[in-house]
């Protein structure tokens, strides 16, 4: 599980990193918290969230239209609740060494929560219940 979870950290640091930058840049600019770059990063998890529903809708043993959208509502939560916190904390941190300190930090539960997630989908929708995590 730590070698997984050491190839797959990149891709949520890197996520993560992006989000941390644009509260960053919201905040140094003087711009309202709630602004056209969360906007914009809520926009891109909608945007991946519609790609999963749509993978599934379109597989070809597919899930019914009520279910790809609970799926759709859970990916766009998975997504938009890290996005919305490491905003946050680029807008709110002044100091870069602390606000990479925390970012790094918030990497290490945030990978966690991935992988956990990863496996919760592949569980729940890929191979329909019952082959990762045993009952």
């Amino acid at each position: 599980m730590v070698g997984l979870a050491l190839v797959i950290w990149p891709v949520p640091a890197c996520g993560a990193l992006v989000s941390l930058l644009f509260g960053r840049s919201a905040g140094h600019d003087g711009v309202r918290w709630f602004s056209g770059r969360l906007a914009f990063l809520l926009g891109l998890a909608l945007c991946a969230a519609s790609v999963v529903v749509l993978v599934e809708l379109n597989n070809e043993f597919g899930l019914r239209l009520a279910g790809a959208a609970l799926l759709g509502a859970a990916v766009l939560g998975v997504l938009a609740i890290p996005a919305v916190a490491f905003y946050s904390l680029g807008f709110a941190v002044r100091r870069g060494w602390l606000a990479g300190a925390l970012w790094f930090a918030g990497t290490l539960p945030l990978t966690a929560y991935t992988v956990l997630a990863g496996l919760a989908y592949f569980d729940l929708v890929v191979c329909a219940g019952g082959c990762v995590f045993v009952d």
